[in-house]
């Protein structure tokens, strides 16, 4: 498959970074992004593991830098949209995922796990982490 859809500009991902760099060191006194970002992030997928629908074709990349910190949450990672959707690094890969999780809340149903990642056409990306979905059945049992 081409991937052609939601790629991030890394001009652009590399001035978030400073600014968000900036803004953490003011409010929080440190500039560990990721260190910081990865434990707010583990917080919310422990209490909404359905949340990590929201992060779409950027999924893999945060999921491999949560295991990369001992953040268990499996193994299960989809090799090839991995390749295509992270950055040069992991400051940047996280600044790629949030920035896509704010589309995915502004234009996407809850929920939604289908997107196309190949503007030429073609079948779309259904994302699904096994590892995930057997966090999230036990809620649905509750219902």
């Amino acid at each position: 498959m081409e991937f052609t859809e939601y790629k991030m500009d890394l001009k652009r991902i590399r001035a978030k970074l400073r600014t968000i760099k900036r803004t953490l060191k003011a409010r929080r006194g440190t500039t560990d992004l990721v260190r910081y970002g990865l434990a707010v992030i583990r917080a919310r997928l422990l209490v909404d593991p359905a949340c990590y629908l929201t992060y779409g074709p950027y999924w893999w990349a945060m999921k491999d830098m949560l295991i990369r910190r001992g953040y268990s949450f499996g193994n299960d990672l989809d090799k090839e949209v991995f390749r295509h959707y992270r950055g040069k690094n992991d400051e940047e890969s996280l600044v790629m995922c949030e920035t896509f999780r704010d589309i995915y809340l502004e234009c996407f149903m809850r929920g939604t796990r289908r997107f196309t990642l190949n503007g030429k056409g073609g079948e779309d990306y259904v994302l699904a982490d096994r590892d995930m979905e057997v966090r999230i059945l036990p809620d649905i049992a509750l219902i």
